[in-house]
């Protein structure tokens, strides 16, 4: 039996295990009797092995536990089109392998940084299409809350096809249209400037493959309404999803927030935690929003928040194929 991707999940397994491994370092973590077992089976293409190892181990900490979720992840990516008579094993159990993808996503957000975050996020692409996000974020999941938040902020000068196509060096510098958001969150409140480094920035982000692949415009107002049910529905350990990071990391350097977070450290005190800081910045946006959206959208999103339930994970994985 030819098993096309062997070699690539074998590698892809290994990989994981190693890098789960790496505060500890325990030599020959990789040359337990179940990798090895594990290694024998991918290369004779054992799927009904592979499903079996990875049923048992899902759910389970330890380096077999990694193979097992890293493994059924690989069932969620996009497949490829193969040469006929090729063999390719997948997992089967799909709505484990999708739950699995949203557990790892949301631990991510609750870690500095997470080994598989890349993985779990083609994954997910794989499994729920490039709307992955949202569909994440209408179950409840609040990583992809913040995702969609910080998207539809730092994405609002995403470029479609046509000016991607235009080298850098030949485009013309038009003055582009200001955004009332931003021209609110720039303005130092103390002195009236503005902090216009951050214009670049922007324009580099609307560049970037995270908003790229962002379906549809950014729109600021979307931003506002994940931001408020977010506030909502907070509860639970702190969580700060990947492009809220780089959302957080660029409002933290900027003269309103400067001067927000220094009215919160207080001498003798500890410094803020994770937790308040992320609150803070969530009511910042906020305010945000009621100070730049004109009042009818201000009151749909409201209404909205106040009406529209949240699905949840187990609806979403029920429904799953």
């Amino acid at each position: 039996m030819d098993l096309i991707r062997s070699v690539p999940i074998y590698a892809l397994v290994m990989t994981a295990v190693w890098l789960s491994t790496v505060p500890t370092r325990a030599q020959g973590v990789v040359e337990t009797p179940e990798i090895k077992a594990l290694k024998q089976h991918v290369e004779k293409g054992d799927c009904g092995y592979l499903n079996e190892f990875t049923d048992e181990n899902i759910m389970e900490s330890g380096a077999a536990g990694v193979a097992a979720r890293i493994y059924a992840l690989d069932a969620l990516t996009k497949e490829s089109e193969l040469p006929p008579g090729r063999r390719v094993c997948r997992y089967h159990d799909r709505r484990a392998a999708l739950l699995v993808a949203i557990r790892l996503y949301e631990a991510a957000a609750e870690t500095a940084k997470h080994p598989f975050e890349v993985v779990v996020s083609i994954a997910l692409e794989g499994a729920l299409g490039n709307s992955w996000r949202d569909t994440l974020a209408h179950a409840g999941v609040r990583p992809a809350m913040q995702d969609l938040v910080a998207l539809h902020l730092l994405c609002v000068r995403k470029e479609d096809d046509a000016q991607r196509s235009i080298p850098i060096w030949e485009r013309k510098d038009n003055e582009l249209p200001p955004i009332p958001f931003w021209e609110w969150m720039l303005k130092d409140p103390r002195s009236g400037s503005r902090f216009e480094f951050f214009d670049r920035q922007l324009e580099d982000y609307g560049r970037s493959r995270s908003c790229t692949s962002l379906v549809g415009n950014a729109k600021p107002e979307i931003a506002c309404y994940w931001n408020a049910v977010e506030e909502k529905v907070v509860s639970g350990p702190p969580v700060l999803s990947p492009e809220m990071r780089n959302l957080q990391r660029d409002l933290l350097g900027m003269p309103r927030v400067f001067a927000l977070m220094n009215a919160m450290i207080k001498p003798d005190e500890p410094l803020p935690s994770m937790a308040t800081i992320q609150s803070a910045l969530r009511k910042l946006i906020a305010e945000a929003c009621t100070q730049t959206l004109p009042r009818e959208t201000q009151d749909e999103i409201r209404k909205r928040v106040s009406t529209r339930p949240l699905s949840s994970v187990d609806t979403l994985i029920a429904g799953f194929k």
